[in-house]
């Protein structure tokens, strides 16, 4: 539900092509065990501070902190070398470092650090095409155009409202009516 808000850092395609979207790419090290990200230029989250290394980096350190392996693909640290590029460093060798991260969705470090985990988990803040204005669990969702958002020309949609319905039968009396 956060991918309006959220956006991952590289895309896979149907032939199981990875390419970087908030990144240039991935340059995985085998030798090294490093896996290595330069954050594209001029992206902003939604709450106006910037997508860099330090941002990527504190991200990529709180899912390993709190041995998130599944989102971390095991990494022991992930350093800002400079401004816009990161290393990730691993214990031993694994081939699905760059699908792993190209699917890692990044939040504002801003917006953590100035309301907290608990606000960051009901209002994402990211680099998407929406702003989440709206969250009651369980009940809806709703974001808003992010007009600051650094691909040009989108979204094409003032805002999306999402439904939660947690009954069957209400579900079906909805679709039915």
């Amino acid at each position: 539900i956060y991918a309006p808000a959220c956006e991952t850092l590289g895309i896979v395609d149907n032939e199981g092509n990875i390419s970087g979207r908030l990144v240039d790419g991935f340059e995985v090290d085998p030798d090294a065990l490093t896996l290595t990200m330069t954050c594209r230029e001029g992206i902003t989250f939604s709450d106006g501070s910037e997508f860099n290394a330090e941002a990527l980096a504190w991200e990529i350190n709180e899912c390993i902190n709190e041995n998130n392996t599944a989102v971390s693909a095991g990494a022991s640290s992930a350093e800002a070398v400079d401004d816009m590029t990161v290393v990730v460093h691993f214990p031993s060798y694994a081939n699905n470092w760059a699908e792993i991260y190209s699917q890692f969705i990044v939040i504002s470090k801003y917006s953590y650090d100035t309301y907290g985990k608990d606000y960051m988990i009901n209002t994402p803040v990211g680099t998407g095409p929406f702003i989440c204005t709206n969250f009651e669990k369980n009940v809806t969702v709703e974001f808003k155009r992010n007009e600051n958002y650094w691909q040009e020309g989108l979204p094409y949609l003032d805002g999306i409202t999402f439904v939660c319905m947690s009954q069957e039968t209400l579900l079906s009396s909805m679709v039915n009516n």
